[in-house]
């Protein structure tokens, strides 16, 4: 998939059929596409768009069945929210976050997790489907952050900061330098013949 736009891939359907990916256009910003492929991984369909409105729209993650993608979108005017639509058909959309949200990651059946960046936790969002309408039952802290003995500062500018395995429930995240005892990590590194180590290839 090619195009005179920043282009970033996002997620797959679990059959390989359809890619999910982001635009960065210069009328609209940030809005969500996605594309049929064929078992060589080239296009057989004109790109569709999933969400393409004057806000931005970026991080889809696609559920389990293929039949809804949760996102981020800055429509509201404020923070940026996660919000659930239903995948290549119409139907209504939910936002699921308030006050807040980022990258989002489907868990097991009926959850529905995401990172809240103001106050360094991640969140699950308890769900279920209700005549093809996705319906919030519950929300919760799954992981506290600040306040807590163990402070995790999450760098957002690595991509999505934590992973779920859906089968064993347990997550992974990327905890700051200074979570534990408040100790700066920073020190002094002397690099000695750095111009012959690039000159070789080695690097630093």
């Amino acid at each position: 998939v090619q195009g005179e736009n920043r282009l970033y891939p996002s997620a797959w359907t679990s059959d390989g059929r359809w890619l999910v990916y982001q635009e960065r256009r210069e009328e609209t910003g940030w809005d969500l596409l996605t594309v049929e492929v064929d078992a060589d991984g080239s296009p057989v369909s004109v790109a569709q768009p999933l969400v393409a409105t004057s806000a931005n729209e970026t991080n889809p993650a696609l559920s389990p069945d293929d039949l809804y993608f949760a996102y981020e979108s800055d429509e509201l005017e404020g923070p940026v929210d996660v919000w659930v639509r239903p995948f290549r058909r119409s139907g209504p959309k939910t936002r699921v976050s308030t006050g807040g949200g980022r990258w989002p990651q489907w868990g097991g059946p009926g959850d529905l997790f995401y990172w809240a960046p103001f106050s360094q936790s991640l969140r699950r969002i308890r769900y279920r489907i209700d005549r093809e309408r996705f319906t919030v039952l519950e929300a919760s802290v799954a992981w506290a952050g600040r306040g807590e003995p163990m402070v995790v500062t999450v760098s957002e500018f690595l991509g999505r900061p934590f992973d779920f395995d859906p089968e064993t429930g347990q997550f992974l995240l990327l905890e700051g330098a200074q979570a534990q005892g408040g100790e700066e990590s920073q020190r002094v590194v002397l690099a000695t013949d750095w111009g012959g180590s690039l000159a070789a290839g080695e690097g630093l």
